[in-house]
C-alpha cells in the first residue's frame, strides 16, 4: 500500500505481485471524502436509531408484562403443592402439564415409600421382640451356648457360658476365635 500526492488530492495505491509472470499490478484509487448531498438524511439516522430503541424497549416491557404473570402464577403453585393451572400460552401448558405430571408421580411414589416405610417398621418391631425373647431365652438356660461365624470367631454367647468359660463380660469373649480358647483336641 502507497500513497502518491496528485494535483486534486490524494491517489492510494495498492501493489501486488504475480511471480509466475513477472508482472507487478498496481491498482489507484483516488481518495474522495464522502458528503452527504441532502441535508435531511443527517437527522434520518438518529431518528433510526431512537425509534429502533423505542421498539426494542417496547417489546421488551410488552413481553416482561405479559409473560411475568404467568410464570409467577406457575412458581406460587409449584411452592404452594397445587397442580399448575392453564395460562393459554401452549408453550407455559405443556410446561405447567409437564411439571403437574411430575408431581403427581412424586405423590404417588411418595405414599409408595410411606407404605413401605411402615411395613420396615412393622418388621423391624417384629424382629426386635423376636431378638428380645431369644435372648430371654438364652439368657434364662443354665446350658452355657454359644455361636461362631464361619472362621471360628465368637459372635454371640449366654451369661451361663460366660460363667462355664471363666469369663466375666461378654465383650471378653466377642469376636475371638473360640477354639483356641477351648483347646479342643480337634479343632475342626
Amino acid at each position: 500500500f502507497f500513497t502518491l500526492p496528485s494535483g486534486a488530492g490524494t491517489v492510494h495505491c495498492f501493489a501486488q505481485e504475480f511471480p509466475l509472470w513477472g508482472w507487478t499490478v498496481t491498482t489507484a484509487a483516488r481518495h474522495t471524502f464522502a458528503h452527504v448531498s441532502r441535508p435531511e438524511l443527517i437527522f434520518l439516522l438518529p431518528l433510526m436509531s431512537l425509534g429502533a430503541i423505542a421498539m426494542a424497549a417496547s417489546l421488551f416491557f410488552f413481553l416482561w408484562s405479559n409473560l411475568r404473570r404467568p410464570v409467577v402464577a406457575m412458581v406460587a403453585a409449584v411452592d404452594a403443592g397445587r397442580p399448575v393451572s392453564p395460562t393459554g400460552i401452549e408453550e407455559f401448558d405443556s410446561i405447567g402439564r409437564a411439571v403437574n405430571d411430575a408431581l403427581a408421580r412424586v405423590g404417588e411414589r411418595t405414599v409408595e415409600l410411606t407404605a413401605e416405610l411402615g411395613e420396615r417398621r412393622k418388621v423391624e418391631a417384629a424382629l426386635h421382640e423376636r431378638e428380645t425373647r431369644i435372648r430371654l431365652l438364652l439368657n434364662s438356660t443354665a446350658e452355657g451356648i454359644y455361636g461362631v461365624d464361619v472362621e471360628g470367631y465368637c459372635t454371640f454367647c449366654n451369661p451361663s457360658c460366660l460363667r462355664l468359660l471363666g469369663y466375666a463380660a461378654e465383650e471378653e469373649l466377642l469376636g475371638r476365635k473360640i477354639h483356641a480358647l477351648i483347646h479342643h483336641t480337634r479343632p475342626d
